[in-house]
């Protein structure tokens, strides 16, 4: 089945805790105190895992009403993938869900709203729409029986609402990511009905399912899903291909999914300049002279290639002489033993962190 895996925990914060290990896709607890136990209880945990608390709902016919919550629960949520409330579409078929709704999200913007489609729940009237909401808001549907989520999306084009488009950032670890919060106000600032996430996974699985969605546009991707996403994709580009790595996915027209490495490119806008003045003020022509790539782990493929996009003769130095001897053959360069004897270098990229204590010869 693809519908994800829910897992009721109650007041069982032991039951909650093999969700997080089994990687459920959601764990509904019925309090911060359980989500945090079982937090305890994984303290290496890594994933995406949401913890729902489940709200009481009004009772049927009642005015809606906005509940309490509690203090800790928003300060729980830096420590976990994605926070989150549930709210239950069966008991919220005969209240003021639009109302409910509205003044949740304007009560607790950063909460993550989802619904809970079922078992039994009723998709006429103002469950319906609070589903519709929820799905256009970028918030999460949990689909218990086949046809909920489909039966949503016609709510949707019912009530007038436009669906929100997925984007994600797959990697880890990308909690503290500025990307969120840039993409979202750029998408709120032009009125569109796009949302952009954190997928912060270690697990190849989740990424998977995540590019699997109907709703998923596109994707940034880092550490350390670069090399292994591809093959969850349709095409890659020229550069993505050769590099071997992937940090940029999109949906075509037709519904395949492109994998692209933008990378290079950003080391090639800005080494181009400076190196056509060297050549021109030397009075050299275009193409020709050498670039040494220092490293040999996924940034240094994309710095190889961008080397050989400029027209220069590739040299590759890693303190593993193998790993650069790899690297420098994909792109048909060559791998140096000994940095003082290369001679003259009309470009240096360094792709390892400054931490290393690397240096260049003084001569």
């Amino acid at each position: 089945s693809s519908r994800p895996l829910i897992l009721a925990c109650g007041r069982d914060a032991s039951i909650a805790a093999m969700g997080l290990r089994q990687l459920a896709a959601f764990v509904q607890v019925d309090s911060v105190a359980v989500a945090r136990a079982a937090l305890e209880l994984c303290p290496r945990w890594v994933g995406t895992t949401r913890f729902l608390v489940s709200l009481a709902a009004a009772r049927a016919g009642a005015a809606p009403a906005v509940p309490d919550l509690p203090d800790d629960l928003e300060s729980l949520l830096p420590q976990l993938a994605c926070g989150g409330l549930v709210l239950q579409a069966a008991q919220l078929a005969h209240v003021g869900a639009v109302d409910l709704f509205g003044a949740l999200r304007a009560r607790h913007p950063a909460m993550a709203l989802a619904v809970d489609l079922g078992p039994g729940a009723r998709l006429e009237g103002a469950g319906g729409i609070l589903a519709a909401l929820c799905l256009a808001h970028g918030g999460p549907l949990i689909e218990r029986e086949p046809g909920a989520a489909a039966a949503v999306a016609a709510t949707c084009k019912g009530v007038g609402l436009e669906p929100v488009e997925l984007y994600c950032l797959f990697g880890h670890p990308i909690q503290l990511s500025p990307s969120p919060a840039m993409h979202n106000a750029g998408f709120a600032a032009l009125g569109l009905a796009k949302h952009y996430a954190i997928c912060d996974t270690l697990d190849e699985r989740r990424v998977a399912a995540v590019l699997a969605s109907e709703r998923f546009q596109g994707a940034s991707v880092t550490i350390p899903h670069k090399e292994v996403v591809g093959k969850h994709l349709h095409e890659l580009s020229e550069a993505a291909s050769r590099i071997g790595a992937v940090n940029t996915v999109v949906r075509l027209a037709d519904g395949r999914l492109r994998g692209d490495n933008t990378d290079w490119f950003g080391i090639f806008n800005l080494v181009r300049g400076p190196l056509a003045q060297r050549r021109a003020a030397q009075g050299e022509g275009e193409g020709g002279g050498r670039a040494l790539v220092v490293g040999a782990g996924g940034t240094a493929l994309s710095a190889s290639y961008c080397a050989r996009q400029l027209g220069l003769e590739l040299v590759v130095f890693n303190r593993t002489r193998d790993k650069a001897e790899r690297v420098a053959q994909r792109f048909g360069g060559e791998a140096a033993a000994d940095l003082a004897a290369l001679g003259r270098l009309d470009l240096i990229i360094s792709t390892v962190p400054a931490a290393s204590g690397f240096r260049m010869p003084e001569e």
